[in-house]
């Protein structure tokens, strides 16, 4: 489960906001709880952007961690202003010494009537590290203050 949200500080640059709710398994004791925040430069509009968060992991499945997650962003529209496709990159950078990186890539569909106030997104991605772990979520992301 996951949730985006975003405030608009000028045409370039937005505030940005996740909050996912991970389930390793069915078993108890393997869930987890990320929760992010930094800025978001449009480096070509509504094409590629890039994303700088600092993220805080907690709960069974996370081992309380602090991470650096530079993102890129790269969108191809599939119906101009109502359906588009996004492949993104990431390295999640580890904020203590005692572990090293990981790269991951997701890719998305997002769906909306008007994506400047909300839309609804389809990921699926991956983080590699000696193999690969996957992940799918469904979530929606909101924007308190759109650009201007």
């Amino acid at each position: 489960m996951r949730t985006n949200f975003g405030i608009g500080l000028n045409g370039a640059i937005d505030i940005r906001g996740k909050i996912d709710r991970n389930w390793l398994s069915d078993e108890e004791n393997s869930s987890s709880t990320v929760i992010g925040i930094g800025p978001k430069f449009s480096l070509v509009p509504n094409r590629i952007a890039f994303f700088l968060p600092a993220v805080r992991g907690s709960g069974d499945g996370a081992s309380n961690t602090w991470q650096m997650q530079p993102t890129l962003f790269l969108t191809q529209p599939i119906i101009p202003e109502k359906l588009e496709v996004t492949l993104s990159t990431k390295y999640l950078a580890n904020l203590y010494s005692e572990c090293g990186g990981q790269f991951a890539a997701n890719l998305g569909i997002s769906a909306s009537k008007d994506f400047n106030k909300m839309a609804w997104r389809l990921e699926f991605g991956k983080i590699f590290k000696g193999g690969s772990i996957g992940q799918l979520s469904l979530g929606k992301s909101f924007v308190f203050s759109p650009k201007k």
